[in-house]
């Protein structure tokens, strides 16, 4: 969104991202198949249950994380401020791949390129922001997992 232009609603900005998610699978279906079934593991929800439950896959961008709170934490909270940002970009975090409210920017759970070590200390920094995740192992190499709890 460049300068003087409108703001877009969360709804719309969610649904450009969830696009963004399904094009991923199609240019990189392996490891965005993986990701995917880490996330629906993670949830303990098949993708029609997520869908029933109004919640979608998506890919955020780094730079796009700001307006998503977590589900669980302080009502409202603002999970990813800038020194969660300036965090994931100097591990050099491109993006996260997410399972968000499809109405609200709330994650419930993610995953990222991001070792062990640097997602406990992130799980810190967002629970310093008054939100909630929770930094879990995942099997696939390079990534972490995250769930609010």
């Amino acid at each position: 969104m460049g300068a003087g232009s409108p703001e877009k609603e969360p709804r719309a900005i969610i649904a450009e991202l969830e696009k963004s998610f399904q094009e991923w699978l199609k240019e990189e279906p392996e490891q965005a198949e993986k990701i995917k079934a880490g996330l629906l593991g993670i949830a303990g929800q098949s993708e029609a249950e997520l869908n029933a439950d109004e919640m979608i896959i998506i890919k955020v961008p780094v730079s796009e994380l700001s307006i998503f709170g977590t589900f669980c934490g302080t009502k409202g909270n603002k999970a990813f401020g800038e020194n969660v940002l300036n965090f994931l970009k100097t591990k050099e975090v491109e993006f996260v791949v997410a399972v968000s409210d499809k109405n609200v920017p709330k994650i419930t759970s993610a995953i990222m390129k991001i070792n062990q070590e640097d997602g406990e200390a992130l799980s810190e920094m967002v629970d310093e922001n008054q939100g909630s995740l929770r930094c879990d192992t995942t099997a696939i190499e390079g990534w972490a997992a995250f769930e609010s709890e």
